[in-house]
């Protein structure tokens, strides 16, 4: 038999483990099963006979029993769910990725046509909704739930993005555990969407549906994260669970979501101090690379911090165009109104306002700005002549939302849609030109300037409410 010799790479050694030898992090040093290089046999012909037969073994259950020999020999969990990994072809240690949830649409009882069918909004009313509520909103039928009222309890346990009642008997028959009320199909057929009801509501459900965007990190960040959990791996120390398990993500090319780009932009913000130590920017200081160093590039590294803020700045100048929704309006006086913050938002969002912040945003800018833009040109002739921040059930409740605490909330009816304790509402005055524009629903929302930076908070940080009919 003809063999060859194979030397370790520089900073590698051999391990003889069953199954085949492997590479081990780390210069040789003599222990068991520690080579500085290995015999391989040489062939002249390919062999199919020799190949291995699959076996009927569970592949997580395979996974785990390579994984627990190797940490039983070694202590190393890297190496072990590396070589385990290595060994089965799947990473049975790293998590699914999070199904994204789904738009809950409900009607308040099926057509006859529907009962035939055994499913909701057939015929020419399911043309409809495909074409004016699906297609603008980029989705397909088989991106959302359509239900009946009967079917509500068992399809609320799977936690839906949103429940949009369609009628106003739906949306009567759910009360507050509407998030939003479209006008049904069937109307929309009939008389069309005259007040421009449908485009309005749908740039708050597309916020909803941006949320759940995901981001692919490019390569450089995949390399500086999987360095880190190299250097882990061989020097152990730097970085906490959570930061292997994102390191994993990032190295894989895993998408991440907005939610979790802004936590690298924090975690990167928090710890940029920790790269002045020697250990952590010297390479020839005795204790380089530092725990501050590895957990750094855990969290993707320096390219990842440009990359995570470039798309968190880049979410933020997105969001700051978004308009106020006109969600009533008064045609003697030409006043149209709007809902500027909410501070319940969290009720489909991971992150929201304080009442406190969003009282001190009203304030301010009726202090010093007062703006008001149509389509984001700029200044127009439309004049702030309303300004107010919802009221509570109670002075004690107030007193309790902005000091943080757990408080009860209204949820009411505003205009077409709801609107909650704390949100801040505009009633802008339009002169005769625009007030025509909006009639003839050529212009359904209107933006402000003078916000300021407005930083949003973890929806963990938020207060337990209840909230109770307005």
């Amino acid at each position: 038999m003809k063999t060859h010799n194979i030397a370790a790479p520089e900073g590698f050694h051999w391990m003889q483990y069953e199954g085949g030898p492997v590479l081990m992090v780390g210069e040789y040093a003599p222990h068991d099963g520690a080579a500085e290089s290995v015999a391989f046999e040489v062939i002249d012909e390919h062999n199919p006979d020799r190949l291995p037969q699959a076996e009927p073994v569970e592949q997580g259950a395979e996974w785990d029993k390579i994984y627990n020999a190797i940490l039983e020999r070694t202590g190393n969990k890297e190496l072990a769910a590396a070589t385990a990994t290595a060994r089965v072809g799947k990473d049975q240690a790293e998590p699914a990725p999070v199904q994204k949830r789904r738009l809950l649409f409900v009607v308040s009882q099926p057509s006859n046509l529907d009962r035939v069918r055994k499913s909701q909004l057939c015929g020419v009313e399911g043309r409809v909704f495909k074409e004016q509520y699906l297609e603008p909103l980029g989705l397909e039928r088989s991106d959302v739930e359509v239900i009946d009222m009967s079917e509500l309890a068992e399809h609320q346990e799977a936690q839906p993005l949103a429940v949009i009642a369609l009628g106003k008997a739906a949306r009567l028959a759910l009360g507050n555990v509407a998030d939003f009320s479209l006008p049904h199909p069937w109307s929309i057929r009939k008389s069309g969407d005259k007040r421009g009801e449908l485009a309005r509501k749908f740039k708050r459900i597309g916020q909803l549906l941006e949320k759940q965007q995901s981001y692919q990190p490019p390569l450089g960040v995949q390399d500086a994260a999987a360095r880190g959990l190299m250097l882990r791996a061989k020097h152990k120390r730097g970085g906490t669970e959570v930061g292997v398990a994102r390191a994993r993500d990032l190295k894989n090319g895993r998408r991440v979501s907005i939610d979790t780009v802004k936590r690298m932009v924090a975690y990167f913000t928090r710890h940029a101090k920790d790269l002045n130590a020697p250990a952590n920017n010297n390479p020839k200081d005795k204790d380089y690379p530092g725990a501050g160093l590895v957990a750094w590039l855990l969290w993707g590294g320096d390219p990842g911090r440009r990359w995570a803020e470039k798309i968190a700045a880049q979410y933020e100048r997105e969001q700051a165009k978004k308009a106020v929704n006109i969600y009533k309006a008064d045609k003697a006086k030409r006043i149209v109104y709007g809902v500027v913050l909410d501070p319940y938002i969290v009720d489909a969002h991971d992150d929201y306002l304080s009442p406190k912040e969003i009282e001190e945003t009203a304030h301010n800018f009726m202090i010093s700005s007062r703006t008001i833009g149509l389509d984001h040109n700029g200044a127009t002739d439309a004049q702030v002549v309303e300004s107010w921040v919802e009221k509570y059930p109670s002075d004690e409740d107030y007193k309790k939302a902005i000091s943080g605490e757990a408080h009860q909330a209204y949820k009411k009816s505003f205009g077409d849609d709801f609107t909650h304790s704390g949100s801040w509402v505009l009633g802008v005055k339009l002169s005769p030109e625009t007030w025509a524009k909006v009639q003839a629903g050529e212009l359904n929302a209107f933006s402000i300037g003078g916000f300021g930076t407005r930083e949003n908070i973890e929806a963990s940080d938020m207060p337990k409410v209840e909230f109770i009919s307005g």
